[in-house]
């Protein structure tokens, strides 16, 4: 087995590496602080890609509330594996003390992309977009709502799509006119079936911005979905209004018509 080149300061001069990080741990664990730190500089000394050991010279500067100097570790670790999500959320919480907190907000969303089903990372990055940053001037609802929504993107991305759908409505309260986030709403909620919500959603994505093309058209298709057939041509209609080569809204206008027996004008529609 591989053994550190210099002896720990422990009596013991053939510790192997192994051994030797087993008692800077136990060391950690005891509060020995001093003598953890002493054991893992050997091990780094000897084997400067021992991630774990870096990772706990992160913690150690942590408890000595040099952030800094606990970033730097952190980092370093994650340079040498940048594949293992504690290292990111070890990271961010340096980060967070000191100020840093839209790094930190991207080094919780990688930990979660690691193991998106680890709660202290998840409340964690709660914490840390819910709190007011005393760091920023000038920060306002708005503000907020770009990180808030940021979250739901990310949450969205990775297939989450009821912790998406809380975070973009916390989203639309800090800022009602978030139209994006409305918009989002509505499609995660067509998605998941519930067509009522999504109408509203979409709804109020138009009444933000009515001139925004895909709500109009979306908003027809949750409506024909529903069978609310005439309510869904006008929304296609408006579609056309808006732009008058988008086919799709043609073609569902043609579709709803032909149901209806209305040939001659599904005709001119197709």
């Amino acid at each position: 087995m591989e053994k550190p080149e210099h002896s720990a300061d422990t009596g013991q001069p053939q510790l192997t590496v192994e051994e030797a990080f087993s008692q800077a741990v136990e060391k950690y664990k005891s509060e020995n602080f001093d003598g953890a730190e002493q054991l893992c500089i050997v091990i780094v000394q000897a084997f400067p890609n021992h991630v774990d050991a870096i990772n706990l010279l992160g913690l150690i500067a942590q408890r000595a509330n040099r952030h800094d100097l606990a970033v730097e570790y952190f980092n370093k670790a994650i340079n040498y594996n940048n594949y293992v999500a504690l290292f990111y959320f070890n990271l961010a919480t340096s980060l967070y003390q000191l100020k840093r907190r839209k790094e930190a907000i991207k080094a919780l969303q990688d930990a979660l992309a690691m193991d998106g089903d680890n709660l202290q990372i998840a409340n964690y990055l709660k914490k840390v977009l819910n709190d007011s940053p005393k760091c920023l001037k000038n920060y306002n609802s708005r503000d907020k709502a770009i990180e808030v929504f940021q979250q739901g993107e990310f949450l969205q991305q990775a297939t989450k799509f009821d912790d998406a759908i809380l975070w973009y409505k916390k989203c639309v309260e800090l800022q009602p006119d978030h139209v994006e986030a409305h918009i989002n709403i509505a499609y995660l909620l067509q998605l998941k079936g519930d067509l009522a919500g999504a109408a509203s959603s979409y709804e109020h994505a138009i009444n933000i911005k009515p001139d925004y093309i895909a709500a109009h058209y979306n908003l027809g298709v949750v409506l024909q979905a529903q069978g609310k057939l005439n309510a869904a041509i006008l929304s296609f209609k408006r579609t056309i209004l808006l732009n008058e080569s988008f086919f799709a809204a043609h073609y569902n206008i043609g579709v709803i018509l032909q149901a209806q027996n209305k040939f001659a004008e599904a005709i001119d529609s197709y």
